[in-house]
Parts: C-alpha cells; sequence; structure tokens
C-alpha cells in the first residue's frame, strides 16, 4: 500500500513538473500570434512554406478544437502539448517503475531514479522552449507511445493485433506530423529486431520476427503519407532559403 502511494505520488509530482513549461509553452503561441497574425490561417489554406506545411497535422487538429470547443489557437496548441508531456513523463514512469520492480531494486533507489526521471524531464522541457514548435511535443508523444508499446516491459497488457494496429495508428498520424521521426524510429526498431541479444527472451511484446513485420510496414505507410502531402496536397510548397537539412542551420550561431 505505501509503495502505491508513493508511485502515485511520484506520478502526480511528474503531472505537476510539466505544468510550468507548458505555461511558457502558452505565452509562446500567444506571442507568435500578436507578431504574426493570420501565421496559422496561412498554413491552413496551404499557402505556408515547406516543411510547416507538411507538418499540418496538429495545426489542423487545434483548428477542430478551436472550432468545436470556440478557445483561441494558442489555447488548443497549449492543451495538446499539456496532453503529450502528461502522457510522456506517466508512459516514461510506468517503464521505470516495471523495469525496477524486475530489478528488485530497495525504496532508496526506486526514489534516487524517480528523482533522476523528474530532472531529465524538466531539463528536456526547459531545453525544448528555444525551439519550440507545435509539432515539438506531439511527436515526443508519438515516439514514446510507440517504444511503450513495441517494449514487453509495459505493464498494460494488449494482445499482437491490438499492439499491432495501435503502432500502425500511431506511425500514420506521425506521418502527418513529422514523418521522418516515424521512420527513424521504426528503423531503429529494426535495428534491434536484427541485432543479436544476448538474453534468450527478445524483449519485444510481438516478438522479433512481428515486430520487424509492422515496422516494414509502419515506415512504408508514414513514406508514402509524406509523398502523398508533398506531392498531391501541397505540391506548390517550397523551402523557399530554408534548407532542406537543418542540421548545419541548427549549429550555426544567430
Amino acid at each position: 500500500a505505501v509503495t502505491d502511494k508513493t508511485h502515485r505520488a511520484w506520478m502526480a509530482a511528474l503531472m505537476f513538473i510539466v505544468c510550468g513549461p507548458i505555461y511558457i509553452d502558452y505565452w509562446f503561441y500567444n506571442f507568435q500570434e500578436r507578431m504574426q497574425p493570420g501565421y496559422w490561417m496561412v498554413l491552413l489554406s496551404g499557402q505556408g512554406d515547406a516543411p510547416a506545411q507538411y507538418r499540418i497535422g496538429i495545426v489542423r487538429a487545434c483548428w477542430w478544437m478551436s472550432q468545436h470547443f470556440h478557445i483561441e489557437m494558442r489555447h488548443a496548441f497549449s492543451i495538446v502539448d499539456l496532453v503529450s508531456a502528461w502522457v510522456s513523463v506517466l508512459l516514461l514512469y510506468d517503464l521505470l517503475r516495471h523495469a525496477l520492480n524486475r530489478l528488485g531494486v530497495t525504496r532508496s533507489d526506486r526514489a534516487f531514479c524517480s528523482a533522476v526521471l523528474a530532472g531529465l524531464v524538466l531539463l528536456y522541457l526547459n531545453w525544448v522552449e528555444w525551439y519550440q514548435r507545435p509539432e515539438t511535443l506531439p511527436s515526443t508523444a508519438f515516439v514514446i507511445t510507440t517504444l511503450y508499446l513495441v517494449t514487453s516491459e509495459r505493464k498494460i497488457p494488449l494482445g499482437k493485433m491490438m499492439t499491432a494496429f495501435l503502432l500502425l495508428s500511431l506511425a500514420a498520424a506521425q506521418a502527418f506530423v513529422r514523418a521522418d521521426v516515424a521512420i527513424l524510429v521504426h528503423l531503429g526498431v529494426i535495428l534491434a529486431c536484427i541485432l543479436p541479444q544476448r538474453e534468450k527472451k527478445s524483449g519485444f511484446a510481438m516478438g522479433r520476427g512481428g515486430q520487424l513485420g509492422v515496422s516494414v510496414v509502419a515506415i512504408i505507410s508514414a513514406f508514402c503519407i509524406q509523398f502523398y502531402i508533398m506531392h498531391v496536397m501541397y505540391p506548390h510548397a517550397t523551402y523557399g532559403s530554408t534548407p532542406v537539412i537543418e542540421a548545419r542551420l541548427n549549429l550555426t550561431a544567430q
């Protein structure tokens, strides 16, 4: 009973911790709407520049929320970010809790590991504020949920068919947000399936072969959706002065 109360307390603490950075998120969106009025409408009308135009999924979802719940776009973006952050930290904590139970660590070690997780979450969220975009935290939630479904360490039991369906659905949804993320995540999963492992147990919820097949299908579906977005939905969108690969730009002092 004491352990359950401790876990619930850590979960509540993690959920509370992310509220601060998300509050800053709200002011970021508020500032952007004031400095660039009509920016989101440009993307919704399909007149934006790449790559933002190709990452239309979250913008459309928040536009739907603003129309049906009568809220501003900045409020919708903040709600999506908050839910994404909550999903991410709770799933990470569940994996940590399950792993610690399997290892049989002491209560003090559990507390230390939970505190480290909380510190890393804060570090990540504070770093994200400098490069915040509508697709940043939702993509984080997509990645963590995907890895949560892949591993056999998770606490929530799901059948193989349901796991495959959820993984493919997540990959398809992620393709409308950032297809490159979905492709890279499943490439990493495929690499993990191929590499030899010391333990007899594969560690994959669907087994090595099943996960390999699902990841291949997920990559193909994400690639096809990205191709459709680029060449059918928004064939006129161009990168302009923005390089297609932004690694060098991100490392350049502005």
